[in-house]
């Protein structure tokens, strides 16, 4: 009688693997609240940045429409429009992060949603020139990170804890 495994077990104990580290790490996910907070700051700050640099390459301008939920990249093609592209896609945050938007001093009020008509609240320009911006994210108890350009272009991310952990 032959000795060893057969191929159906082995497939047999690699799913059995696979679910159990998926367990894990999406288990791992949700113990750091804070965790998802940077990760989400860090993605933005990469991403608006990138779209800096679009905007330079292409010579053309690239809007960002902010809401409490998320954020889309646009551009102007007979009015503003969301930016059809996998990268730049509108990203919707999870539950329970928000936005929220200071622009040259003053805090804008951000609806939860998307706006129908897109209307950026932040503009970069081809030159580089733009108005300093500075985008809080936060779980709405103890994290908060901070987006800031200072009207210079690059995106600096810092943090603080709200909750005194």
């Amino acid at each position: 009688m032959p000795r060893g495994f057969t191929l159906v077990e082995l497939l047999i104990v690699l799913v059995l693997v696979g679910v159990m580290g998926s367990i894990a790490v999406l288990a791992m996910g949700q113990a750091d609240p804070g965790r998802r907070v940077q990760l989400e700051a860090q993605r933005l700050a990469r991403l608006l940045e990138l779209a800096e640099q679009e905007a330079s390459i292409r010579g053309e301008v690239v809007g960002i429409e902010l809401y409490a939920g998320g954020y889309r990249f646009l551009e102007q093609a007979d009015g503003w429009q969301a930016i059809n592209d996998e990268l730049f896609q509108a990203r919707t945050l999870s539950a329970p992060l928000q936005l929220a938007l200071t622009l040259s001093g003053e805090v804008k009020t951000l609806p939860f949603k998307p706006q129908y008509q897109p209307q950026p609240q932040i503009v970069l320009t081809p030159d580089g020139d733009g108005e300093a911006f500075r985008i809080a994210i936060t779980d709405g108890d103890t994290s908060r990170y901070w987006l800031d350009n200072g009207g210079e272009g690059d995106i600096r991310v810092s943090s603080d804890e709200v909750g005194g952990r």
